[in-house]
């Protein structure tokens, strides 16, 4: 397009402008070239924004949208922030919230993770996510009233039923527990961590033969997961022990 552009006006202009219309198409190819470059990735398109326009809160939070998904979640964090001092009634708590509880900073992440669902109360995935970290901060019963709410929502959602779970197992509700699993399970089939922990209450549970069946699947679908092989082995004694 670039060289289009510059042969048509050279036919305009005469013979004699070549040189001045050859140093302009390098130029107008370099401009292309450099904004490429700038472009070829989320980061340095919203890197390019911020530098041009510091103040810019969207640019802040996508920047640290891009390095959350780079693994750089420190540094997301600064970006997050930035973002919100920027634009303080910016709606975007929820990724700072993830982050900051990625990080082990609980007290932070359950504050963002309120001030998201005050600014969005119908929002599933951050009640879910709330659910997690109120259960790693030992609030146990406070995540399954989060829980339950996510799964007014959408009660279709297999994470949230696995998560719920898993906090009922915490709180020794083990049949509870068992049926939020398959639940779970029949929503998902394909998933690992719900068979591995099924397996596991029902192990608990002293139901050894259904734990060996939810193993095996697990590793079936995930063949690497020590936690399950090794489990496994134990249910397997246990109904050999029980036909003793």
């Amino acid at each position: 397009m670039i060289a289009v552009v510059v042969l048509g006006a050279h036919s305009l202009a005469g013979r004699r402008s070549l040189p001045v219309f050859f140093l302009a198409a390098l130029a107008l190819t370099a401009g292309t070239v450099r904004r490429n470059q700038d472009y070829r990735s989320a980061l340095s398109i919203w890197s390019d924004t911020v530098e041009k326009w510091p103040t810019n809160a969207r640019a802040h939070y996508s920047i640290g949208l891009a390095l959350s998904a780079e693994g750089r979640v420190q540094d997301a964090i600064a970006h997050y922030e930035t973002a919100l001092v920027l634009e303080p009634d910016f709606k975007e708590h929820h990724k700072l919230a993830l982050a900051l509880a990625q990080t082990g900073r609980l007290p932070e992440a359950l504050a963002h993770f309120e001030e998201t669902l005050r600014l969005k109360p119908d929002f599933a995935e951050a009640l879910d996510n709330y659910g997690v970290a109120l259960a790693r901060a030992h609030r146990h019963d406070d995540a399954l009233v989060s829980y339950t709410k996510a799964l007014f929502l959408e009660p279709a959602n297999a994470t949230t039923r696995y998560n719920l779970a898993n906090t009922l197992v915490e709180l020794e509700r083990l049949p509870e527990a068992i049926a939020q699993y398959r639940e779970a399970l029949r929503l998902s089939a394909d998933y690992a961590p719900a068979h591995r922990n099924l397996a596991n209450a029902l192990l608990i549970s002293g139901q050894p033969g259904e734990a060996v069946v939810h193993y095996e699947a697990s590793l079936r679908i995930d063949p690497s997961n020590a936690n399950a092989r090794d489990h496994l082995v134990l249910a397997r004694e246990a109904i050999r022990s029980a036909g003793k």
